[in-house]
């Protein structure tokens, strides 16, 4: 009989320390590795230049420029993307090129001006621009550039824009109380 008991006081004692010693410990472990990843993310951002040709109208949004080249991995490559963060009304696409989408309130067609702004921070002519993506943080900073038809590059883009993102916001439940009649 004290054999069985000796034998549960084991196992609590064990269930307790897994309880209160290893879960926080990989619970831990998971966070700091997600820290490392986005800290890892970050670091490959640059500071390539200010985009400010439209600040009124994308102030505090993330902003993607494709500048399309007449191949299809391009246009596969902002289809995806749009895809990806259709449900998102603060990333806005800018787009120079022919492009089948039609979503007027995320798919803006790329002005002179703004065509500008890209190749003046970046000091690059505009031949050169042909085929890229680049990625516009939520300040107007220029922060990397992405070759559309590396798929790599694409996924890349995509976990960057992810990174300037907010989580969505749910909203709270309402509670309504009935009175009894």
């Amino acid at each position: 009989m004290e054999t069985n008991k000796v034998k549960k006081n084991k196992t609590g004692f064990i269930v307790v320390l897994v309880v209160l010693i290893g879960f926080p410990l990989v619970a831990m472990y998971y966070m700091n590795k997600g820290v490392r990843y986005r800290k890892a993310l970050f670091a490959q951002l640059d500071d390539l230049g200010e985009f400010r040709a439209r600040p009124d109208s994308t102030e505090g949004q993330v902003l993607a420029i494709f500048f399309l080249d007449k191949e299809s991995a391009d246009r596969e490559a902002l289809t995806q993307m749009h895809h990806q963060f259709d449900n998102r009304q603060d990333v806005i696409f800018y787009v120079d090129g022919d492009y089948a989408l039609v979503d007027s309130s995320q798919m803006l067609p790329l002005t002179d001006a703004d065509q500008l702004a890209v190749t003046t921070a970046l000091g690059l002519p505009y031949s050169a621009l042909k085929g890229s993506g680049f990625l516009v943080d939520r300040k107007g900073h220029l922060r990397k550039r992405y070759d559309l038809s590396n798929k790599d590059d694409v996924q890349l883009f995509v976990r960057q824009i992810a990174l300037f993102l907010p989580p969505k916001k749910t909203p709270k439940p309402k509670l309504q109380r009935e009175t009894e009649k």
